[in-house]
């Protein structure tokens, strides 16, 4: 959750959005975050994953002026940020199995 959030915040800064509509914003992805793991466990496991907050919804919550970028800047992480390239980040080898490393960003 701390994460998405400052993920929010820094996107925001980074594209020049107003510090009142980025906190909007976060607020608005705590509160569908915490709504939505509210009612995971009266959903079966196999969809607990599959309701996650969409972007164009997180979207629409920035002015009409800034959704263009904000749209750009979340299709470009899309495309980089996968759970196949966080495998890669944050594991080693050791005896020929992967493990968690302590901090990735030494490796």
């Amino acid at each position: 959750m701390k994460r998405l959030a400052a993920s929010l915040v820094v996107a925001a800064r980074q594209d020049g959005i107003k510090p009142k509509r980025a906190a909007l914003a976060v607020t608005a992805a705590v509160e569908s975050y915490a709504t939505r793991m509210g009612a995971t466990p009266r959903r079966p496991s196999s969809t607990s994953g599959t309701t996650a907050c969409t972007s164009n919804k997180l979207i629409d919550y920035f002015e009409p002026a800034d959704q263009g970028r904000v749209s750009v800047y979340i299709e470009r992480k899309k495309k980089r940020r996968t759970s196949r390239h966080a495998f890669t980040k944050l594991t080693a080898m050791a005896h020929g199995r992967p493990r968690i490393t302590e901090d990735p960003r030494s490796a």
